[in-house]
């Protein structure tokens, strides 16, 4: 069967006719039918419907039928593409007709529990999270996530479906469609790889259909004639191969993954890894997707909804001195988290400019080894670090500067005490020489801690004044890092920390006067905080006149709230901690956290939140496995004189027991913990194999009986076992497909002198494209003296029927059948010994 050259074009009435196959259905196929076909545009629709479920299945966020919309701008681009008119027209209305699709749905679908109000809403809603993007502040709404997921789904589905049919390239669909499946793959639940399936394999089959439609296109403008069923077997062999490809590589068992492979996936996945940072910023309020190996601690500590801790091992600490292992510190609270902000970097035992020692605390040193499980941008800690056996940086406060407006006494702000009076005495001394104060007059003024840096004057009168503070030395230590690099996997590091050794009687006497910076900073609440939070904050600590024991009382309030990793975000324009105390009223750490330390601004006394993991579980004597699971927060407190102390306000944690080495009396019972190993793992080796404890059973290393030994040994190979069936399962296809594709016999002479010039070119005689069929024949006969009459027959019927139009007949396609048959060993042979000389 061959195809005419020429198809002829039938007039429009006859088209249209009802009596003609298929009428008007059939003229509509025919007229909107696309250059490639309609079983390439089907495929293209599902290689983006594989995209598409795969984020809708990991339900980010409430959402309309996302497949829905994606079909609509398949749609709409492929009636678009067709307009007789300059591209850029019918483009920009599909992006237009996009924005309209997207708005009308997010404002009948209820996102966030309820439809929303107004198009106004909606524009609000967006700019607040614009606002929070480009001030670098947080934002915990779904509403943008919702309506940038409905715009990309639109996006993906006009832009690829306009691609393909307009610009004949089908690369930009799989750009399109990569990209949305890979930015997914960290976060979408374990069973991504169906998706991923699917998508890889329409993909192949999308490109072997693309590449017969051109193939014929090529052939019949040449008016070459050619076998009208090529199309479907080249299909239904891509079906096959691919299929075969796609259940081998889900199927292979790669133990710890393929290192290449595993380097080049972190290597594409790099570029995603530095917007993480944002992402977890301004899109805070979505829940977890799955567990993820660590916790990533960068600048923003969001409020989020449910979170799924995992078992991944992070860290092993050998430390004779139990603590938290500190990783960051946040101080400014924004009601949607916290932030660290206002802050630089500088190497160890860095001494700012201005600075003034630290009272004598009662601090010992300490001195432990981590070796962290993960690449880590941040050094883990105990306390205030003050040495380590790498090159690093801390975290520190920038130098606080103050500037004062000195024209007008009401124009005085509200400074922190010691400052509101430094402030009231340069004023009176700038108003009693009518503003002809010398530098040195207004430096002579200030307190010990504070130095003039500037003074600002207006035609010769002082009418402002620039001061800093002085900071503490040691600097106060926020967090560490390495300086342009990451503290890699399995390389330990030595890190010294003083320890405070205050004791409640110590913390409660502790009534000397806050430092100006700590009071501004660490006090600070923004003015969205509700009067709700303050008043409970006040009512919880009436009674109290230390800060010690205000902190205590809130601290044991707190312990009375349940405890839950389940929970839903905090509403787009709510307040954190008010949404924790008052509606939700269970969460997990960071909520505590965050209540505790807001709760203790509300009452003026400095408090900040760290996050990092907590004890963990001592394996041994001074050694202790911390996992993901132990992430945590908890809270600094200030106290003059003796620095940043901690407390633990989460329910069922306690703090560790902190002592001096060599001391008999403990610290106290307050910051005592729980005796004993409380996770899974009972030796370092399981844990440094991530293996989970075994629920039952004794340990491996014990005989339990007869043929324990081989139940072992089968359990320990069958990877391999099942990787060589795998693999011989793999090889039998890859034989199968040869055969038929090259060594099968066939009654259609095209094919059969196709298979014979790809096996003459696998044995490097030919053909070559100068020499005709015969010519060919000749040559390959050379090499095979003892079948000349068969590469007669295959050569001069492929001749006859190519350039003669001829059609076989029953005893000639035999005759062809069993030429080949008698050829093909011979010239596998030929492609084996001649190849290897």
């Amino acid at each position: 069967m061959t195809a005419s050259p020429l198809t002829r074009r039938l007039p429009l009435t006859e088209q249209l006719n009802a009596d003609t196959p298929g009428g008007v259905f059939g003229f509509l196929l025919r007229s909107l039918k696309p250059d490639q076909g309609w079983v390439a545009l089907a495929l293209l629709c599902l290689n983006l419907m594989a995209v598409v479920l795969a984020v809708e299945q990991a339900d980010w966020v409430p959402a309309p039928n996302l497949i829905g919309i994606l079909l609509m701008a398949v749609l709409a681009a492929f009636l678009l593409y067709r307009l007789p008119v300059w591209p850029g027209l019918p483009f920009l209305a599909g992006l237009a007709l996009g924005l309209v699709v997207v708005t009308w749905q997010m404002l009948v679908y209820p996102v966030d529990g309820e439809p929303l109000g107004s198009l106004g809403e909606l524009w609000a809603r967006l700019d607040l999270w614009f606002e929070a993007a480009r001030s670098g502040s947080i934002n915990i709404d779904q509403v943008p996530f919702a309506f940038g997921l409905l715009s990309a789904t639109w996006l993906t589905g006009f832009v690829g479906a306009w691609l393909f049919p307009r610009m004949h390239n089908f690369w930009g669909v799989f750009v399109l469609g990569g990209i949305g499946l890979f930015s997914n793959l960290t976060f979408l639940p374990p069973n991504i790889g169906f998706h991923l399936g699917v998508y890889l394999f329409t993909a192949l089959l999308l490109v072997a259909r693309i590449q017969v439609v051109r193939r014929q296109d090529h052939w019949r403008e040449r008016n070459v004639t050619y076998d009208t069923h090529l199309g479907s077997l080249t299909f239904s062999d891509s079906f096959f191969l691919g299929a075969a490809v796609i259940v081998i590589a889900f199927l292979l068992p790669v133990s710890g993954g393929w290192t290449p492979a595993t380097n080049a996936y972190e290597s594409m996945r790099s570029p995603l890894a530095s917007w993480e940072d944002d992402f977890n910023r301004l899109f805070a309020g979505l829940p977890a997707r799955r567990p993820l190996g660590y916790r990533i601690w960068d600048d923003v500590m969001a409020f989020q909804g449910t979170i799924n801790p995992a078992t991944t091992p992070a860290l092993v600490v050998e430390s004779e001195v139990p603590m938290y292992w500190k990783a960051r510190t946040y101080g400014a609270y924004t009601g949607k988290g916290w932030i660290s902000e206002g802050t630089e970097f500088q190497p160890l035992g860095y001494a700012p400019e201005f600075s003034a020692p630290h009272e004598k605390q009662e601090r010992f040193e300490a001195t432990y080894t981590v070796t962290p499980l993960y690449d880590s941008g941040r050094m883990f800690s105990g306390d205030r670090v003050v040495g380590s056996d790498q090159e690093v940086e801390i975290e520190t406060l920038a130098p606080p500067v103050y500037e004062i407006d000195l024209s007008r006494e009401d124009l005085l702000p509200g400074f922190p005490p010691a400052l509101a009076r430094t402030s009231r005495a340069l004023h009176a001394a700038v108003v009693e020489n009518n503003g002809a104060n010398a530098d040195t007059a207004l430096a002579s003024l200030l307190p010990p801690n504070l130095r003039l840096q500037d003074v600002r004057r207006e035609d010769g009168r002082v009418v402002g004044a620039v001061l800093i503070e002085a900071l503490p030395f040691p600097a106060d230590v926020l967090s560490v890092r390495k300086p342009g690099g990451e503290f890699e996997s399995s390389q330990p590091y030595k890190v010294s920390s003083l320890i405070s050794l205050a004791r409640p009687e110590d913390l409660r006497s502790a009534d000397g006067e806050y430092p100006i910076y700590v009071l501004d900073r660490y006090t600070r609440l923004p003015a969205t905080v509700p009067d709700r939070v303050h008043r409970l904050a006040r009512d919880m600590t009436s009674g109290e006149v230390s800060s010690y024991d205000k902190a205590k009382a809130i601290e044991h309030y707190l312990k009375t709230i349940p405890y839950n990793l389940s929970i839903e975000p905090p509403p787009f324009d709510a307040d954190g901690v008010d949404h924790f105390l008052f509606d939700q009223k269970q969460g997990y750490s960071e909520y505590f956290a965050s209540a505790m330390a807001v709760l203790l601004r509300s009452v003026g006394v400095p408090a900040r939140v760290a996050a990092g993991y907590t004890l963990g579980d001592e394996l041994e004597p001074g050694v202790f496995a911390v996992t993901d699971s132990h992430s945590h927060a908890w809270v600094e407190v200030y106290f003059p004189g003796y620095s940043w102390i901690a407390f633990e306000p989460t329910p069922g944690e306690e703090l560790p027991s902190v002592y001096e080495p060599g001391r008999a009396d403990a610290v106290g019972s307050d910051f005592m913990a729980p005796e004993g190993a409380t996770g899974q793992f009972t030796c370092l080796a399981d844990f440094l194999e991530g293996c989970d404890e075994l629920e039952a059973g004794p340990p491996a290393d014990l005989d339990v009986g007869p043929g324990s030994g081989i139940v072992n040994s089968l359990l320990g190979i069958w990877p391999w076992v099942v990787g060589i069936a795998v693999g011989l399962i793999a090889i039998v296809l890859a034989v199968l497909w040869f055969w038929k594709r090259y060594l099968a016999a066939s009654p259609e002479p095209q094919e059969a002198f196709s298979r014979l010039s790809m096996l003459g070119r696998l044995a490097a005689v030919g053909p070559r494209p100068h020499q005709t069929p015969y010519q060919f024949g000749a040559r390959l006969a050379a090499a095979l003296p003892g079948c000349q009459p068969q590469l007669h027959i295959v050569t001069d019927t492929y001749v006859r029927f190519r350039y003669g139009g001829r059609t076989l007949s029953d005893q000639e396609e035999d005759r062809l059948t069993g030429a080949w048959t008698s050829l093909r060993y011979p010239l596998l042979r030929l492609v084996i010994f001649r190849r290897g000389t």
